[in-house]
Parts: C-alpha cells; sequence; structure tokens
C-alpha cells in the first residue's frame, strides 16, 4: 500500500551509492525508515534531522522487536511529496 507520511525527520543518512534513508522516530523508540529513490539524492542533501518533510513510499512491512517493546516500519522506493 502507498502511504504518505508528514512530519520532522528523525535522521537522514546519504551513502556513497547514492541511496538515502530518511527516519521518522517517536518518543518510545519505535520508527518509520523510508529508503528513498536515486534521483532524489539532490533533494534529501539539503534534509537536516529536524527539518519538516512529507513522504511517499510503498509500505514494505513491520517487525515488532519483543526485548525493545518497540516496531519499526520500513517503506520502499520512497519518493519526497511535492505539496
Amino acid at each position: 500500500k502507498v502511504l504518505v507520511v508528514n512530519g520532522n525527520a528523525s535522521a537522514v543518512e546519504v551513502l556513497a551509492d547514492s541511496t538515502s534513508t530518511i527516519k521518522f522516530a517517536d518518543s518510545t523508540g519505535s520508527y518509520a525508515i523510508f529508503s528513498l529513490e536515486k534521483n532524489q539524492i539532490n533533494e534529501v542533501k539539503n534534509i537536516k534531522p529536524g527539518d519538516p518533510v512529507s513522504l511517499k513510499g510503498v509500505c514494505s512491512g513491520s517487525i515488532f522487536s519483543e526485548i525493545l517493546g518497540t516496531t519499526s516500519i520500513s517503506f520502499k522506493r520512497a519518493t519526497l511529496n511535492k505539496k
């Protein structure tokens, strides 16, 4: 399912191979992480943790950690959502 998520980026990672991720985390340690398309790299480089961002991506599943009591939700083929 394709979803749009709006919020403040908790972490932004840009790797040497032009892949990038943006993470939204909450106070419980749970988070949603978006793997962005390579053509988004130039725009992602300008996003800093704390910046408001809108992302659209395909939900690829979630994992619940019994030990930590947290959930992570992954999104693939994500793009920055133009407002």
